[in-house]
């Protein structure tokens, strides 16, 4: 999923197919695309298609530290069926996101490869068969949701090497492609693609691949969020005029602004709300237990002493914690408990 109110618009190009995606995180367990797709001889007959579709995917599990994300998707559910099919996804991160790994299963264009019998077809029942779509779309066929022959499997392995913006991507896909080959307008060798990505600072994505060992694409994506201004507001009024001030106590620097909370006072907001991104708890002399937590770089340098006290509900028995930025600032240490 994408963070929360994002919204991107991607346009990809490979073998005479142009695809246009506009997709919302309209939740933050719900995103929503619509894409408009250029199709060079689709049908065989030398016109070009241009085909409208829309998808929706359902984040049905958070991912945590011993499981991974799950999500449930309808691809093309309200089109021509061109695109269409249903799958289940699990996707993990792992050191420190640095890698990520996908898999799932899926219908219709998720399978017809190296697939299996789909589980649901037994006794020529609905599941067995489906249509292949309507010319003009617009109606959601709901009977045809899980239909098909087949059940198909895909997969994937993301991986940030140590250049900032870089990911190199790997995948297998279960997608016959059948009617780009009975068009003769596309040839999948293998099903399995290769793709380079650059990120840029201001939402800008580059990437090419290449695709099914015949073809290379290219796509750049354009995203952002209403929720997160491009830039920092510079019609503030001015400051104050600098003085002088002494040196700061050497104590800032390791604590900096230190709060005393003490731990009868009741708990706020849980530590999933906190915006807390990384958090290491230790054991210092004296019995005392020391928690060092990072904001991430969105947040602002006020010291979030509440949620301080989430920390406490969570590891139990914390009796200080320490706040720092993304940029290795030290905001505040609160300290919870007398010992500290």
């Amino acid at each position: 999923m994408q963070p929360d109110g994002e919204i991107s618009l991607t346009a990809g190009y490979f073998g005479g197919y142009l695809c246009n995606t506009l997709s919302v995180q309209i939740l933050p367990w719900v995103e929503g695309a619509f894409r408009y797709s250029v199709l060079d001889d689709l049908t065989g007959d030398g016109g070009t298609l241009y085909d409208r579709s829309f998808d929706i995917k359902l984040r049905l599990i958070e991912e945590g530290p011993p499981w991974p994300a799950v999500a449930f998707g309808l691809q093309d559910f309200l089109g021509t069926g061109i695109y269409s099919g249903e799958y289940f996804v699990a996707t993990k991160n792992l050191i420190g996101g640095d890698l990520k790994l996908t898999g799932g299963f899926g219908w219709e264009r998720f399978a017809g490869t190296n697939g299996v019998s789909n589980p649901l077809c037994f006794n020529n029942n609905r599941f067995c068969t489906r249509d292949p779509g309507s010319d003009t779309g617009g109606t959601v066929n709901f009977g045809e949701f899980f239909s098909g022959e087949e059940l198909g499997f895909f997969g994937g392995v993301e991986w940030k090497p140590p250049v900032p913006g870089l990911t190199v991507k790997a995948e297998y896909s279960d997608d016959a492609y059948q009617r780009e080959k009975d068009s003769g307008s596309f040839s999948q060798k293998i099903p399995l693609n290769f793709g380079l990505e650059y990120r840029s600072l201001g939402g800008v994505e580059l990437g090419t691949y290449y695709i099914y060992g015949s073809e290379i694409g290219v796509r750049v994506t354009l995203s952002g969020s209403p929720f997160r201004p491009i830039a920092e507001s510079d019609n503030e009024p001015p400051g104050r005029p600098i003085h002088p001030r002494p040196l700061p106590d050497a104590r800032s620097a390791e604590f900096g602004e230190i709060r005393d909370l003490p731990s009868g006072t009741p708990v706020t907001i849980l530590l999933a709300d906190s915006g807390v991104v990384d958090l290491a708890v230790e054991d210092k002399p004296d019995r005392l237990r020391w928690a060092t937590a990072t904001l991430p770089p969105s947040a602002d340098y006020t010291c979030p002493d509440q949620a301080a006290k989430a920390i406490d509900a969570e590891h139990g028995m914390v009796d200080a914690v320490s706040f720092r930025h993304a940029d290795g600032t030290v905001l505040c240490t609160v300290a919870l408990r007398s010992a500290a």
